[in-house]
């Protein structure tokens, strides 16, 4: 069994296996919170999409990155939400600069 981390998305905490990227931790968050797939599928998975980019912070520093080449570290918190990934609709998420 894979070594859980802690991380916040958005507002709401989840765990997530220490070695997935944050876009599959969305992915698994999703499922987890019964939230449509919807979205998912305009992303490349390797970065040249450039659709999975957002912010988190960590150790108290804001980074914004590619969903899917940054792993998930404990303490992680995930300020924004990719702007092709429908949920903020779903969940009345507003952008957080």
């Amino acid at each position: 069994m894979a070594n859980k981390v802690r991380i916040r998305i958005l507002d709401d905490e989840f765990e997530a296996p220490a070695e997935d990227t944050i876009l599959r931790a969305l992915q698994m968050y999703g499922i987890a919170r019964r939230l449509p797939p919807y979205g998912f599928a305009r992303f490349c998975w390797n970065a040249n999409c450039k659709q999975c980019i957002l912010e988190y912070e960590c150790d108290g520093v804001r980074t914004r990155d590619f969903a899917c080449q940054t792993e998930v570290r404990d303490g992680m918190r995930i300020r924004t939400l990719p702007h092709v990934l429908l949920w903020k609709k779903l969940l009345k998420v507003k952008d957080r600069a």
